[in-house]
């Protein structure tokens, strides 16, 4: 079991608990986000993209304008393809005997 407590400004917000808890910590800079992610408690992969899905859902619903989600969702997009072309040219027979496999 992982407990959470939320604090802004020294005031507790929430305390929650949970099998497992998925954290992302930013910090804006000038030309990008910093963060800092976290995983905690016991999970499986199925739980843990369904839960990754949800945060997406519930962040662009709730913390982003509904002038912008259209955009939101497309920049999400383009970075998943960037991620799924990376991940499938480090499966294929190829790469994995010209030694680009894991890279």
């Amino acid at each position: 079991m992982v407990k959470v407590t939320f604090e802004q400004d020294g005031q507790v917000e929430d305390v929650t608990s949970g099998e497992f808890v998925l954290a992302i910590i930013g910090t804006k800079g000038e030309k990008s986000l910093k963060g800092v992610f976290r995983a905690f408690g016991q999970t499986d992969d199925k739980s843990t993209a369904l839960a990754v899905a949800n945060i997406i859902r519930t962040a662009v619903r709730e913390a982003i304008d509904p002038d912008t989600r259209v955009t939101a969702y497309k920049f999400l997009r383009e970075t998943i393809n960037v991620e799924l072309e990376r991940l499938e040219k480090e499966e294929t027979p190829e790469a994995a005997t010209s030694g680009e496999s894991g890279k």
